[in-house]
């Protein structure tokens, strides 16, 4: 993305803020409107956009911040998303609001800090993700500084080269429950030096959305090398694993893993729907026949997101 000097950005004089707002009509069973509108303002133009929220085909009623979407023919900027994150309807398009954030903060000067606008967001509209939560096993691993602002463990991946930490943001509104839904922000790959201990990590680049912003937020909070992001207690419980797991043969899971992580890189034109890129991988052999395609189908977007989160971006 082409950077801006903040010289040659416009300032927003509203916004962005989230306010209830009469619901329009649902223009499609695919989207469902929130009741909330998005509000933002430059001294030339003003935006009043109603949000929606994707309807998931395993789950009427739950949904994350990423399902939060709005229509293209309203969106107050230009905006890339990934085709998976997009309700593609005969109404129209739909992008995410993760993604307009994302746009907005890149291309603005904007004096709301980020994290205070998705606060907003929460405490207006429910979302409850059921994949990125925080991690029960894991908390309290995350250096002091970042989990007082929210930022948390929300998944740990443990193979014989390198341990990968998912990190995420938790709203103010969710930081009291036993696994706070969060929004994913950062992945790390921690390997082990000869002396057993942890190696200064790797940071894996992030798709265009708030979440790379988040990142960078958690990097400035925590400066140094980047097992800094977490307790000297949780390094060294995490390179006990890494040796432990080491000591083992690669399962057929992990194998599998690899190869599902594969097929989603190679088939791009599948990532609009949902269902029809898992009855894919089923047909593939890339999970057991046991295995239920709802519970494919709702393990997808993490599968998604590390598939393309897999190449380093390079030491930080």
């Amino acid at each position: 993305m082409q950077s801006h000097s903040d010289s040659n950005r416009c300032l927003l004089t509203i916004g962005p803020i989230f306010l209830k707002a009469t619901p329009p009509p649902q223009p499609d069973p695919a989207v469902v409107p929130l009741g909330v509108t998005i509000e933002i303002a430059w001294d030339s133009e003003a935006h009043r956009v109603p949000l929606f929220r994707k309807v998931r085909p395993y789950s009427n009623d739950n949904y994350s911040f990423h399902d939060i979407v709005l229509r293209e023919l309203d969106m107050p900027c230009g905006a890339e998303a990934m085709a998976f994150f997009i309700a593609d309807t005969p109404a129209g398009r739909f992008f995410p609001l993760d993604s307009i954030l994302f746009a907005l903060y890149e291309t603005n000067r904007i004096q709301r800090p980020l994290r205070s606008v998705l606060s907003d967001c929460r405490e207006m509209v429910p979302f409850e993700d059921q994949i990125n939560r925080e991690s029960v096993a894991y908390k309290g691993a995350i250096a002091p500084a970042l989990a007082e602002q929210g930022f948390s463990i929300v998944f740990v991946d443990v193979n014989r080269r390198e341990v990968a930490v998912l990190f995420g943001w938790i709203p103010p509104q969710d930081r009291i429950k036993l696994k706070s839904p969060s929004v994913y922000c950062a992945k790390v790959g921690y390997r082990m030096l000869p002396d057993g201990t942890m190696a200064n990590g790797r940071w894996y680049g992030t798709r265009k959305g708030v979440g790379a912003i988040l990142g960078r937020e958690m990097r400035g909070l925590c400066r140094g090398p980047l097992k800094n992001l977490l307790t000297t207690s949780a390094q060294e419980r995490l390179m006990g694993e890494l040796k432990l797991d080491a000591l083992q043969l690669p399962s057929a899971e992990s194998a599998r893993r690899e190869a599902r992580s594969t097929f989603i890189r190679e088939h791009p034109e599948l990532q609009s729907n949902m269902r029809t890129l898992a009855d894919k991988m089923m047909e593939a052999g890339l999970y057991s026949r046991s295995t239920q395609i709802t519970q494919v189908v709702k393990n997808l977007p993490r599968l998604i997101a590390e598939a393309y989160s897999m190449r380093p971006t390079g030491k930080a």
